[in-house]
């Protein structure tokens, strides 16, 4: 299992997107990646299994989303209506494999719009960072732009734009910042051209909804944790 498994299901939508008049901006460039000597090592050499009881996960992921919507006023100033949720449907509670999905669903100048932030804890997700970057045969979309950033302790973050395979003139329509960690777990943020919640035409928008530096501050928040 990769991070872009996470993605997949909320692209369903795309085909159904209007191409309305859209510009393409110009990617924010990512973050700046320390110096390294090598690649990050995955899974990392502490990495186990984090066990809880049913009771114990539905507390500690209710208390993760409720984390998400307090810090998200700060981190999108413009953004009105906040509201987040778990998404059951795409929550793992299985040995060796748990992780949450917690949809954010807002508004600002532009209209309705949904973030996703993905907590997995350790072990959970089998493949290196650099996977991320590579084309999978499986997936509709394709990776446009990505880099694999090492950071000083040891961690590693992966900035990446998506497009969809179907629709080579579209624009990047997905961005995500997942961040490894030296525990082995893996959190990401992720943000859309579109509103994944709204099945009929959409008017593009001329960016996606949040940047770089704000789904890096997502993914890489402490809180943000299944580890323990």
């Amino acid at each position: 299992m990769n991070a872009r498994t996470w993605i997949a299901g909320a692209v369903a939508v795309a085909g159904a997107i209007g191409l309305g008049g859209f510009v393409l901006a110009e990617p924010e460039p990512p973050p700046v990646a320390a110096p390294v000597d090598r690649e990050m090592p995955w899974p990392p050499p502490r990495a186990k299994p984090v066990e809880r009881t049913e009771p114990e996960f539905r507390a500690a992921i209710e208390d993760l989303s409720g984390y998400v919507g307090s810090v998200f006023p700060r981190l999108v100033p413009e953004a009105t209506g906040i509201r987040s949720a778990v998404d059951w449907q795409s929550t793992l509670s299985l040995p060796g494999e748990t992780g949450v999905g917690i949809n954010v669903r807002y508004s600002d100048a532009f209209g309705p719009i949904t973030a996703v932030v993905r907590v997995s804890a350790p072990t959970t997700v089998k493949e290196p960072p650099r996977r991320e970057c590579e084309n999978d045969p499986i997936s509709t979309m394709a990776p446009a732009d990505c880099r694999v950033l090492p950071q000083p302790d040891g961690s590693a973050l992966v900035d990446v734009l998506f497009k969809s395979k179907d629709e080579p003139m579209m624009p990047p329509t997905i961005r995500s910042v997942e961040h490894y960690r030296t525990d082995g777990s893996v959190v990401s943020a992720t943000a859309y051209l579109y509103d994944i919640h709204l099945a009929e035409e959409q008017v593009l928008r001329s960016e996606i909804a949040l940047t770089s530096g704000q789904l890096t501050a997502l993914a890489t928040d402490p809180r943000l944790t299944l580890a323990g």
